[in-house]
């Protein structure tokens, strides 16, 4: 049998991972299986395993790509020939998350276990595109907010990444949550992702 060649196994893992992200936009972690990926991506549970070795690790290049695409949006923050003031950077930023509600997702609820369950050489892959995420939002505020000390930069990037992994579950309430919220009487206001995102960076911004 003859080998695929490095742009078709290319091809062949991007509609793995394409699979996973149009499956967990309406689904759980929980709920999608290896024969869920397998069959919306048109190949074969062994298909699978030549590229992943278990449905964390799927989940794990999916959250990879994630970054990767909002480091295309930070970027192009990054491109604009307008200097932004506060407010506008809060909006632009706040919108770059606003279209990566898969990253939020995995961020609040599966981090852990995916990581926990990933091999040590796919985690550290992945970890060198977080770590290109932070270097490129600390670069953002370098270059547009010159009056920011380091230490000014380094505590908006410090407090701004945990409270991304903590925004989703406030924004998205399943019908399960809003009826024990019913029957517990109490009344939690519905956050809008994008205002919440940039009610919180205007803040870290001003303190």
């Amino acid at each position: 049998m003859p080998r695929l060649s490095a742009e078709s196994c290319d091809e062949r893992k991007k509609a793995i991972l394409a699979a996973c992200a149009t499956l967990y936009s309406t689904r759980n972690f929980k709920d999608i299986s290896l024969k869920d990926i397998s069959e919306l991506a048109s190949c074969t549970r062994t298909t699978i395993y030549n590229y992943f070795e278990n449905k964390e690790e799927i989940f794990l290049g999916l959250l990879k790509c994630e970054y990767s695409s909002w480091i295309s949006e930070l970027d192009r923050i990054l491109d604009s020939p307008i200097m932004p003031t506060k407010d506008t950077f809060a909006d632009a930023l706040a919108h770059s998350l606003e279209k990566r509600t898969n990253l939020l997702k995995l961020l609040s609820i599966n981090l852990f276990e995916i990581e926990e369950k990933s091999r040590p050489e796919f985690l550290a892959d992945f970890k060198v595109v977080y770590k290109q995420a932070r270097d490129t939002l600390h670069k953002c505020l370098e270059v547009f907010f010159k009056e920011f000390s380091i230490e000014q930069q380094d505590d908006f990037v410090a407090l701004f990444f945990p409270f991304i992994i903590g925004v989703y579950p406030f924004c998205f309430v399943t019908e399960k949550q809003a009826e024990a919220m019913k029957i517990a009487n109490f009344t939690c206001p519905k956050y809008d992702l994008f205002e919440i995102l940039r009610k919180a960076i205007r803040k870290l911004l001003s303190d």
